[in-house]
């Protein structure tokens, strides 16, 4: 075994991440400012649904204030080739946690990734015809 490996086992790993994440959850309060942390889903859950709330327990920390689900739904094996192509590029997000304002999405939020990954939302005008296959 893998001395990083005999680390996660051990629980090392987890206490060490709790610790980081805790103190710059501690920092970004004391600056009174926003902090995005990535985190990852649990490996169960399907890559092309939205993330809800349970979909982080057991990945790892996840104290937080606001949390953002991502997706990319071409990815569902139930789709066609052609449905999938069409999708491809699209990543959709949602609010999942917000305990600054409380609200959350029920419509996700669809976006466009480019080839300069940069993101378009396809709600603003031009947004949906953008990238797509012809």
């Amino acid at each position: 075994m893998s001395w990083w490996r005999a680390r996660k086992a051990s629980g090392e790993g987890w206490q060490r991440t709790e610790a980081v994440a805790g103190a710059l959850k501690d920092w970004a309060k004391d600056e009174a400012m926003p902090v995005f942390i990535l985190h990852q889903c649990t490996k169960e859950e399907p890559e092309w649904r939205p993330p809800t709330q349970n979909s982080a327990r057991g990945a790892g920390f996840t104290e937080s204030d606001v949390v953002i689900g991502m997706w990319q739904p071409w990815r569902n094996p139930d789709l066609g080739r052609y449905e999938r192509e069409m999708i491809r590029n699209e990543v959709h997000f949602n609010v999942i946690k917000n305990r600054v304002t409380g609200r959350l999405t029920t419509t996700p939020i669809q976006m466009i990734l480019r080839d300069d990954l940069r993101f378009v939302d396809m709600s603003l005008p031009g947004g949906a015809e953008y990238d797509r296959p012809n």
